[in-house]
């Protein structure tokens, strides 16, 4: 479950860039407000590992881009906002020419997936999908490990929930990729 601070002060993202990390916590910066979250359980993370790897190979072997993991993105159009989605892909068509030395890219991946644990609010995950939309995400991912789903955010507004047996796929921001929902969050 994310928690906010009491009454916290906004903050710049310059300002975040200078707070030291603590190990214990996943923070990100949410209009300005430091926003912080457990470190994940094992199944999030075995998901999160898995999924990395389905899309890394894809896009090597495609040369479509980049895949990071919880990477930050300082994201435009959203005030103060810095967000580390559990997997990133960068496409080729916005993938800046460096990668910054320090602090984050400044634009939304094209692709922001999260993967869920039993302990998130909601209205946390949708905030973070927002965000990323809002800011130029082509698509979010919201994968379910516990209730074997994922759910399809587009730009546009489109929504879409994919059961187990359903194939999940790139679509334009990741041409060529599919595979079915229970693969993607196999865990053995």
């Amino acid at each position: 479950m994310a928690t906010y601070a009491p009454d916290p002060p906004r903050i710049s993202p310059e300002r975040f860039a200078s707070i030291p990390s603590d190990d214990r916590w996943r923070v990100e910066l949410a209009d300005g407000r430091l926003v912080r979250e457990p470190r994940p359980a094992a199944l999030h993370g075995v998901v999160v590992a898995h999924v990395y790897d389905l899309l890394r190979a894809h896009v090597e072997v495609h040369g479509l881009g980049r895949v990071v993991l919880e990477t930050g993105f300082l994201l435009p159009g959203a005030r103060d906002t810095v967000r580390g989605p559990d997997v990133g892909f960068i496409g080729g068509d916005r993938l800046p020419t460096t990668v910054p030395r320090t602090g984050w890219w400044e634009l939304a991946p094209t692709l922001a997936v999260e993967v869920v644990s039993p302990r998130d609010q909601w209205n946390t995950v949708q905030g973070k999908v927002a965000d990323y939309l809002t800011a130029g995400s082509s698509v979010v991912w919201v994968l379910d490990p516990v209730g074997l789903r994922v759910l399809v955010y587009e730009a546009g507004g489109a929504v879409r929930s994919l059961g187990r047996d359903d194939h999940l796929d790139g679509g334009a921001a990741l041409p060529g990729f599919r595979v079915q929902v229970a693969d993607l969050l196999r865990v053995d």
